[in-house]
């Protein structure tokens, strides 16, 4: 019997790359989709899954097989009383005899077929559960591409802050330095410049933490520590933002695998139901064998004998009763996973409009605005226009409204990968 797992082979990663070490070959700024393909090599729950296949496999196997055949043998006429065996024995004389017996069970009433039937559902459902490890932990890696690229953001906005910072400082030092500002604005000035360097450590040490829940799940905790992601959030299919939440949820029914598993496991568990009826029928056991006999008239003979349980006491009652209890489950338990995709699937496409909404407003109303209200209060400041609270607020809203706008980037990015993870498009980037 040929088995073949039905996981496309883009999904499994290579047994044989498990210890590979990418320190070499990796670039130093890496993609989504480069990260993706890493993840597929050498995530450890990924490979843990795949044994799962294999196991489930070795039970199909062991369904199918038909049993062992019993071979015994043994003497006869060992007692006897008094003298020794005769090499030329008489009809009741003591004599050495033997005997060989092959015993065989045979299952009846399609037993073997429809165990086997349920075994096979029951690797069909592991190999689709393997498809659902696969959307789960590929939707934590981009979630954490995510928060690696926020984290850069971040960074990158702390040291813009600080940069401009020390500008303002040494403006303000020249400034002072002729009389043109108090000792209390330049101090001032001085401190908050010492705050953003204060937040750009903060910012490095987030980065840092994102980047190490990322290595985590590529099993590449050294090399993972260095690389940057590319300075790109995923653009979202038109599809996806103008479909119905309705047509969604009918498509995640279709495709996604978790369902797929537990309806195939509510047909194992009819296939038990009615393996369980049918043991009411008894397996026949058959013995055959040849027996040697000297002391007897007739020094060698066969034997045939058919021998089978009686269900007169125990009918198992109790194991359709288990079976039907275990098919009840499953059914509910489908039940509820298709509630749970409902759910997930509303709320992901819910939280992808109003991130994408936010998110259009910055673009369209909120970033040219912030750049040119910092600009401007800069300039008037350096022309004595406004006071050094005024230039403090215009930096500090600057600073706040562009980590808002790129905090809703990462918000849209997750609402994205949760949607393609509610609906079961587990493998597109």
């Amino acid at each position: 019997m040929t088995v073949a797992h039905d996981v496309p082979a883009e999904v499994r990663p290579p047994k044989q790359k498990v210890e590979a070490s990418p320190r070499d070959a990796a670039p130093k700024v890496m993609a989504e989709a480069q990260v993706v393909a890493l993840f597929f090599e050498r995530n450890l729950e990924l490979i843990a899954s795949l044994y799962q296949i294999d196991e489930a496999e070795a039970q199909e196997w062991i369904a199918s097989a038909i049993p062992n055949p019993f071979l015994s043998f043994g003497f006869n006429e060992l007692g006897g009383y008094g003298g020794s065996f005769s090499a030329n024995p008489q009809v009741g004389q003591k004599a050495l005899g033997y005997n060989l017996i092959v015993t065989q069970l045979i299952e009846t009433n399609g037993k073997r077929a429809l165990r086997t039937e349920s075994s096979q559902i029951g690797r069909e459902a592991v190999e689709t559960d393997f498809k659902d490890t696969v959307r789960i932990l590929l939707n934590r890696v981009r979630r954490a591409v995510y928060d690696v690229l926020l984290a850069q953001k971040a960074l990158s906005v702390a040291h813009d802050v600080a940069h401009r910072y020390d500008k303002i400082v040494h403006a303000n030092q020249l400034r002072h330095s002729v009389g043109d500002i108090s000792e209390s604005d330049l101090v001032r000035v001085e401190v908050e410049s010492l705050k953003a360097k204060g937040e750009v450590d903060k910012a490095m040490a987030f980065l840092k933490s994102n980047r190490s829940a990322l290595a985590n799940l590529l099993n590449w905790p050294q090399e993972a520590m260095i690389v940057d992601i590319v300075d790109e959030w995923p653009s979202v299919p038109d599809y996806l933002e103008k479909s119905k939440d309705t047509v969604l949820v009918e498509e995640a029914y279709a495709t996604r695998p978790d369902l797929k598993a537990q309806s195939l496991r509510a047909d194992q568990m009819e296939r038990e139901v009615e393996l369980a009826r049918r043991l009411i029928v008894p397996d026949v056991t058959v013995s055959a064998g040849f027996v040697h006999d000297g002391g007897n008239l007739v020094t060698d003979s066969g034997i045939f004998n058919i021998s089978a349980p009686m269900p007169i006491f125990n009918q198992f009652q109790g194991d359709i009763g288990k079976a039907v209890a275990g098919l009840n489950q499953a059914r509910l338990q489908k039940e509820q996973v298709r509630n749970t995709i409902h759910q997930e699937v509303i709320s992901a496409h819910a939280s992808l409009m109003g991130a994408a909404a936010v998110v259009a407003r910055f673009e369209h109303e909120v970033n040219q605005r912030i750049e040119k209200v910092r600009d401007s209060a800069e300039f008037a400041y350096g022309q004595g226009a406004i006071g050094l609270i005024d230039l403090l607020d215009a930096e500090r809203n600057y600073k706040a409204m562009t980590l808002d706008y790129f905090s809703a980037l990462r918000d849209k990015a997750l609402a994205y990968a949760d949607l393609l993870a509610a609906i079961g498009e587990e493998t597109r980037h």
